[in-house]
């Protein structure tokens, strides 16, 4: 196909990187967002990289609009325990290093995960956390089935109160 840029993440398999690099391809690799910040530099390093920067730089112009007017709007409601499930087997959750961190605290919720060293979370932690709210990354089918399992657990608040869903 003989592409002009390839955008590869920080999961992807370092060895075909490599390979592609040594057929003269052009490679940029992304690390995952530390937070907002960085997830902002990071696109607008991409929209240079595509000869977008302009736009880029309108559509980021926009996104910290909104996020200014959310972090400064005054809620006097409780915080949300949240949950952010990332992988089934082993369960991983979104830690306070990944930038599904700050979308919880903007959007006004607490992340359970937020100090835990590692993304790797046991069922039994999440029962003893007990969220308000889980949101299982998008895995298709196998969200579907984990949605089943956690019904299982209803003395979580966020399963017993139905804030269980696939985002």
């Amino acid at each position: 196909l003989n592409p002009d840029l390839i955008i590869a993440g920080s999961l992807s398999n370092p060895s075909e990187i490599k390979k592609l690099k040594k057929l003269g391809l052009n490679i940029r690799t992304f690390r995952e967002p530390s937070g907002f910040k960085e997830l902002a530099s990071q696109f607008i390093e991409l929209g240079e990289l595509l000869g977008r920067k302009k736009k880029a730089e309108k559509i980021l112009k926009t996104a910290k609009e909104k996020v200014t007017v959310i972090t400064n709007k005054k809620n006097p409601v409780p915080k949300p325990k949240v949950l952010v499930q990332l992988g089934i087997n082993p369960l991983f959750a979104a830690t306070g290093k990944s930038f599904v961190n700050d979308y919880i605290t903007l959007a006004g919720g607490i992340n359970i995960a937020e100090k835990a060293k590692s993304g790797l979370y046991s069922m039994e932690r999440v029962i003893k956390d007990n969220p308000d709210v889980i949101v299982i990354a998008d895995m298709g089918i196998e969200g579907e089935t984990e949605i089943l399992r956690w019904n299982k657990y209803q003395s979580i608040n966020a399963v017993r109160d139905g804030d269980l869903d696939e985002g």
